[in-house]
This record gives C-alpha cells, structure tokens and sequence, in this order.
C-alpha cells in the first residue's frame, strides 16, 4: 500500500471523539466499505 492509500483509508476517516463522563465516544461521520476492516485496532482503545 503506497502512503497516501494508507492516509486516505486509516488516518482521515471522519469522525468526532466526545467525552461524556469517563467515557470516550468515537461518531464516525462517513461509511465506506473498507471500514470494517480497519476498526478492530479502536476496539482496543
């Protein structure tokens, strides 16, 4: 994968990061297909 792929697939994924209480909220703003593979690694989070 050339680097501007793995920008544009992992690291500009559209998103807001609330803080409600303890817990962090992440909102994803946009669907694409490749999606699902990259959220498992949020999991850990």
């Amino acid at each position: 994968m050339e680097f501007r792929s793995f920008v544009n697939r992992l690291i500009l994924v559209p998103a807001q990061i609330l803080r409600t209480g303890r817990t962090l909220v992440f909102r994803l703003l946009a669907w694409r297909p490749d999606l699902p593979r990259s959220l498992p690694p949020l999991d850990a989070l």
